[in-house]
Formats: structure tokens, C-alpha cells, sequence
């Protein structure tokens, strides 16, 4: 799986559910009611470029959240 779309629904968190998606390079999750991103979230993701957060309700992104991402 290199591209991930969720879009327009009613996640409210992020969590480790995306840990260790080794070929993702994609995510997009606009338009949702995400309000926090946990740390690790991205943990293992070592291809992961692009992340799309547009139009969500964001208060909180743990610290070292985007540290294992290359970019």
C-alpha cells in the first residue's frame, strides 16, 4: 500500500494503527475531526513523504510524532 485516503470521515485520533506501514508514501486524512495524533503514530513508516491534515480540528500532536518520518 503506497497511497492512503481517508477523507471526510470521523476520525478523531490518530494512533499506532499506521505504525509499521513500511511502503506507505501517501496519507491523506482532510476533511476529518481529528483532534489528536498520538506519539509513535508514524513509527516504521521509513517511506512516508506526505501527510495531508487540511480541515481537521487539530488541538494536540504528542511530541517526536513525525521524528521517524525521512521528511
Amino acid at each position: 500500500l503506497k497511497t492512503l485516503a481517508i477523507v471526510g470521515g470521523r476520525l478523531t485520533r490518530i494512533g499506532g494503527r499506521l505504525q509499521n506501514m513500511t511502503e506507505l508514501e501517501k496519507l491523506s486524512l482532510k476533511h476529518n475531526r481529528i483532534k489528536e495524533i498520538t506519539a509513535h503514530t508514524f513509527s516504521g513508516d521509513k517511506k512516508l513523504q506526505s501527510i495531508i491534515l487540511a480541515r481537521n480540528k487539530l488541538r494536540s500532536i504528542a511530541p517526536g510524532t513525525f521524528d521517524p518520518c525521512p521528511n
